[in-house]
């Protein structure tokens, strides 16, 4: 994503307001309504016909939804010992920390999930069924990408934290997208 200062303002009050989003509605289209955010912030509000607005509507879209992924961290990072029922514990400061950094810089933003050894899931799916995955650590980042679920096919390798920088361009290459 380009430096826009309407998302960067966009992002800094929504991320100013995070402790109190919580999602209210499903709309009958599937998307949903938060009753917190003005609903000409939220999705799919702007004429889908207009390409400037689609444009926008895009933005819009992931910007909503990397405020959701940082509300689902910082949800993470509120979990008691012993969450999933088999002696998780908690998750520590730094886990969180790298977390919000790698949603930070994502242009498309991932499915997420807690794990029970202090690291977060960000994962994404193609139609075709490709798999691609970060498990994020307090100090490092596990890639995992299945193209096609073909696992004989499968790439792993490990990034430390301070080569988060790299993430976007992988997630940019799994979606076919110039780098």
């Amino acid at each position: 994503m380009k430096n826009n200062p309407i998302r960067s303002t966009l992002t800094s009050a929504f991320i100013t307001s995070l402790s109190t989003l919580t999602i209210m509605t499903a709309l009958p289209t599937g998307s949903l309504l938060d009753n917190n955010i003005p609903y000409n912030l939220q999705p799919k509000y702007y004429n889908q016909h207009d390409s400037s607005s689609n444009n926008l509507n895009n933005e819009l879209q992931d910007t909503y939804q990397q405020c959701l992924n940082l509300k689902k961290i910082n949800d993470i990072s509120l979990l008691k010992e012993n969450w999933n029922g088999y002696g998780a514990l908690t998750f520590s400061k730094e886990t969180i920390l790298t977390a919000q950094n790698v949603i930070s810089l994502l242009s498309k933003q991932p499915d997420l999930y807690p794990t029970g050894r202090d690291s977060i899931q960000m994962q994404y799916e193609l139609p075709d069924n490709s798999y691609l995955e970060f498990e994020v650590f307090k100090d490092k980042i596990i890639y995992l990408e299945v193209p096609e679920r073909k696992y004989v096919l499968a790439r792993t390798n490990t990034f430390s934290k301070s080569e988060i920088h790299k993430l976007n361009s992988i997630v940019q290459n799994f979606y076919g997208e110039n780098v």
